[in-house]
């Protein structure tokens, strides 16, 4: 295992902040297989954190192929990496610590399966479009209790709106903002809500606000507010919104509340 894990490694890492090219996908499949195969056979008889390792990297390495949208959707190879990456969703790691209420920034260790998975289907929602199993998996992550996973969830939503799911789009968008605890992945659901503020800014608005109704999770950072405030801003300089003016002069009147 510990040799299967070396070249998928080295692929991953390359592959980190860049998106491979089909060339780059030469001799991937074969890798994928035969460690899956190999954490399959030996469940047993592995240590539990060899086996968590390179699940992730399995993980990891199935999400740097969904980067690219040139292979098709039904190819062996995207199909293998759905398939991981459905599994990888459901996996145990990582598992829910107190010291997560504290995320109040984008920021975990790699490569962990759940994460990663979390990052792959987001990553084939935006290249292939939301089919049955990809929206299942997205909308149960969405309300994971490790917080470094609602985030790929949260970053990841407007893959439905590029697909034109725009309801399933604002449903797992207002879910997430009304049940939302930590600071960490707000930040990702109103990086998300500014994206989509172009063409449909009345819902925008509508979120944001409820959001700041409920109460923003508590922080000594002001990214989520800065945030905020930004795409508030936006909309009232440019569309004149009302709604977001409004709510721009509550933070005027209020400035040490928020």
């Amino acid at each position: 295992i510990l040799e299967a894990i070396m070249p998928l490694t080295q692929f991953e890492n390359k592959f980190l902040n860049a998106v491979p090219s089909v060339e780059d996908y030469l001799g991937v499949e074969l890798l994928l297989t035969r460690l899956h195969e190999l954490l399959q056979k030996g469940k047993e008889d592995v240590d539990p954190h060899i086996s968590e390792h390179a699940r992730g990297v399995l993980y990891a390495g199935a999400e740097s192929v969904v980067k690219n949208s040139e292979l098709n959707s039904q190819h062996p190879l995207t199909q293998l990496c759905k398939m991981l990456l459905l599994e990888g969703a459901v996996d145990p790691s990582p598992k829910f610590d107190p010291a997560h209420a504290s995320f109040d920034m984008p920021s975990w260790g790699s490569p962990v399966p759940r994460i990663e998975a979390a990052q792959g289907v987001s990553h084939f929602l935006w290249n292939y479009g939301p089919d049955d199993e990809i929206a299942s998996a997205i909308a149960t992550l969405s309300q994971d209790p490790v917080p470094a996973v609602r985030y790929q969830i949260a970053v990841g939503l407007p893959g439905f709106y590029k697909h034109h799911a725009e309801q399933r789009f604002w449903d797992l968008a207002t879910e997430m903002i009304d049940t939302e605890t930590t600071p960490g992945v707000m930040l990702g659901l109103v990086g998300t809500l500014g994206r989509v503020a172009g063409p449909d800014p009345e819902h925008v608005v509508e979120l944001l606000v409820r959001a700041v109704k409920r109460g923003l999770p508590a922080t000594d950072r002001t990214e989520v507010t800065r945030a905020l405030v930004q795409i508030l801003t936006g909309l009232y300089a440019v569309r004149n919104h009302l709604g977001a003016g409004e709510q721009l002069a509550r933070f005027e009147a209020e400035p040490v509340r928020y």
